[in-house]
């Protein structure tokens, strides 16, 4: 899955959670930064009661939020769940909907969980991800932290699309897929209004078309 976050150290972390990639339905990251948001959802056949009793064993201190429960930790060095995920140190469940939220910052999950608004019915991020259709692993992130970079002004002049006429997005997302007919990956793109989504479609699917990846200097349609 794009984040990778439960791809490293996959036995160390078996043994100290009960759980790796094999046991998630879907994966994802939610923003970025120094406090990345990674969201799992766990299939049936994970004991979730037994994965909160390894978080008691292991001292972290347990809170009831409105919507679930937050399992928090100081980074204890040397300490074997440290060496799995430094985000397993604030780690929150939703547990009837089996969705698991991991993140260096405590406060970022209480507001998530504590809001009046679930995270998961916002109406803007249930349509962006629901445009991504069937996909493997998904990343989420809002327009404000990647559509005015300088690296986009950038890739859209190699392309000879005007930066100007790119309309501001206010939610980006990316979701990879695998199977018997190869790799592929889908964009979507959420705008305040319908207008801004239309005006931005002509210079977007150029940019996407002939545009450069100044990241890793290839064209973004290899």
């Amino acid at each position: 899955t794009p984040s990778l976050f439960t791809q490293r150290n996959l036995e160390r972390q078996w043994e100290v959670w009960g759980w790796d990639a094999s046991d998630l339905e879907w994966e994802a990251t939610l923003g970025a930064g120094d406090a990345p948001l990674y969201a799992v959802k766990f299939s049936p056949g994970v004991d979730l009661p037994s994965l909160f009793a390894r978080y008691r064993a292991l001292d972290f201190t347990e809170s009831e939020l409105p919507h679930g429960l937050l399992f928090s930790h100081e980074i204890a060095l040397g300490a074997d769940w440290v060496q799995t995920e430094l985000a397993f140190s604030n780690s929150a469940f939703l547990p009837e909907e089996r969705i698991g939220l991991f993140s260096g910052s405590a406060e970022q999950l209480t507001a998530l969980l504590a809001s009046s608004a679930r995270w998961r019915d916002e109406a803007r991020v249930v349509e962006t991800v629901a445009a991504l259709g069937a996909v493997n692993g998904a990343a989420l992130v809002e327009g404000a932290t990647l559509c005015g970079h300088p690296a986009i002004a950038d890739g859209a002049a190699e392309a000879g699309v005007d930066r100007a006429a790119l309309a501001r997005y206010d939610l980006f997302a990316v979701g990879s897929r695998e199977g018997a007919a190869g790799a592929g990956a889908t964009l979507a793109f959420h705008f305040d209004d319908a207008a801004s989504a239309a005006a931005d479609l002509a210079p977007r699917t150029a940019l996407a078309t002939d545009g450069l990846s100044i990241m890793r200097n290839v064209p973004y349609a290899e």
